[in-house]
């Protein structure tokens, strides 16, 4: 259930994001170029809104398509800058020797897992086309063999499914089209669905039981999570704590799929508005 809704939500986000961003190049081609095109549905977007005799005009549609460009950029810099911190925090803090050692341990190639220098727990997978898994000295000073078994067993799952990647698509989306406000929910349930995903891995694969793993979330949520980490990450205790706790003590517990009703019909409206035919 979890693995099939998850692909749902993601190919379904990520197909209305193209929808609506293939919309905007093409008005784009055509007001700002003078290229027409034969099927533009912003252009009958205008039209439909004054057949109805709603106020719109051409310059307010064009708002929407540059606020849309502004926030897509803002958001891709601002993650950019975000990944070159994290970057040269990483080679700053680096323990070569421990990444080494427990890269052997656990299974993974050299790139693939890094442990830094930190006193706080840090667990999480990060990177979009070449993603690593980063742990902490704290971390492994904190938990127990069995714990940070199921820990390491959860972000390789991640790690696996480049789960990043979609996170920031699905982050990217939300912020840029901020007028279909049901790809916030999508994105909300995406990255629940993704931590389950990899709790039941965990589960499966590190030996430790639904144990060792909830005694790890547990101790990470009473540290906190720690600052300056990317947005676009996998972390290990900083989504859907409370379904995944209750997962953990009631395994056919099935939390609610059915989204919010005010941002449906907005999503909807939205949506309607730009497939309307004059």
């Amino acid at each position: 259930m979890w693995e099939a809704r998850s692909r749902w939500l993601l190919a379904t986000s990520l197909s209305v994001s193209a929808f609506v961003a293939a919309q905007m190049a093409m008005f784009a081609l055509k007001v700002v170029f003078g290229i027409k095109l034969p099927f533009v549905l912003f252009d009958y977007c205008v039209a439909w809104f004054r057949y109805i005799g709603v106020p719109i005009s051409l310059p307010l549609m064009s708002a929407v398509f540059v606020s849309t460009l502004v926030f897509c950029a803002r958001q891709i810099v601002r993650e950019a800058v975000c990944a070159r911190r994290f970057g040269r925090m990483l080679r700053r803090t680096a323990d070569n020797r421990l990444s080494r050692r427990y890269a052997r341990r656990f299974g993974f190639d050299r790139r693939q897992l890094t442990i830094i220098r930190a006193v706080a727990p840090v667990a999480m997978t990060v990177g979009f086309f070449r993603p690593r898994i980063v742990l902490s000295a704290g971390l492994l000073r904190m938990l127990e063999p069995a714990e940070l078994a199921a820990v390491v067993a959860h972000e390789r799952h991640h790690l696996r499914r480049r789960d990043p990647l979609a996170l920031f698509a699905l982050s990217l989306s939300r912020t840029a089209l901020w007028y279909v406000p049901l790809l916030g929910w999508a994105e909300d349930k995406y990255r629940t669905a993704v931590e389950v995903l990899a709790d039941r891995h965990a589960i499966a694969a590190s030996g430790g039981g639904a144990e060792a793993l909830g005694g790890a979330l547990l101790k990470l949520l009473r540290q906190g999570r720690a600052k300056g980490m990317p947005t676009a990450s996998a972390s290990f205790a900083d989504a859907s704590i409370n379904v995944r706790l209750r997962l953990l003590l009631d395994p056919r517990y099935s939390p609610s799929w059915r989204p919010p009703l005010d941002a449906t019909l907005l999503s909807i409206a939205v949506l309607a508005l730009l497939a309307a035919l004059s």
